[in-house]
This record gives C-alpha cells, structure tokens and sequence, in this order.
C-alpha cells in the first residue's frame, strides 16, 4: 500500500478544505470537515516526507 494520496483525492479535499474555510456561516460541521481533511492530508504528507 502506498504512503502517497493520489493527486485527484488530495485537489478534491483541498477543494473541500477552501469551501469550509470561506463558508460564510461558518458552522460547527464546517469547521468538523475542515479539520478532518486537514487530519487526512497532513497525514500524508507526514507519510510522504517519511518515505
């Protein structure tokens, strides 16, 4: 298995990411998906830089 998120999965989250971040209302979910996907790609690119 590879350490490395595939370049399409790793746009869709930081898209993902840019959205919960300007989201104008700004609720507890938004600010719940933004700190998930910046878990899942700091992960990786904790994995990344291992490699």
């Amino acid at each position: 298995m590879s350490n490395r998120i595939p370049k399409d999965v790793r746009e869709v989250l930081e898209k993902i990411q840019d959205l919960a971040a300007s989201d104008s209302n700004h609720s507890e979910n938004v600010d719940e998906i933004f700190h998930l996907t910046d878990g899942v790609l700091t992960k990786y690119a904790e994995a990344e830089t291992a490699s």
